[in-house]
């Protein structure tokens, strides 16, 4: 069986048909964010990865290392993202992993 993993925003908070085949999302927010996140996400029953460090202390470059960490600290077989710079660093750092850009409602390999 296949893991799938998805970021939310932008991604699988847009597309629903995502939240269908994924095993679980991995947010750059963080774990400060996470009531904002089940609020707006509604019933959301997948296991959702925050990322550790606080929302004062978040910036681009972390949110790229913690998706990196987590995809492949679960062994991700695809990763949805929605941000073209971070799907771009995403395959260099987790080369297991087909990384799907998912721009304007289109999924692009």
């Amino acid at each position: 069986m296949s893991l799938i993993i998805s970021d939310w925003d932008g991604t699988a908070s847009d597309h629903k048909e995502i939240l269908q085949i994924a095993n679980g999302i991995i947010t750059g927010r963080s774990y400060q964010e996470a009531e904002d996140l089940y609020n707006e996400a509604g019933e959301l029953t997948l296991p959702v990865y925050f990322n550790p460090v606080t929302t004062k202390e978040n910036d681009a470059q972390k949110i790229v290392m913690w998706k990196a960490e987590m995809i492949n600290r679960l062994k991700a077989d695809k990763f949805y993202e929605d941000m073209p710079d971070e799907a771009v660093k995403l395959r260099l750092l987790c080369p297991g992993c087909k990384i799907l850009l998912v721009h304007k409602g289109v999924v692009k390999t």
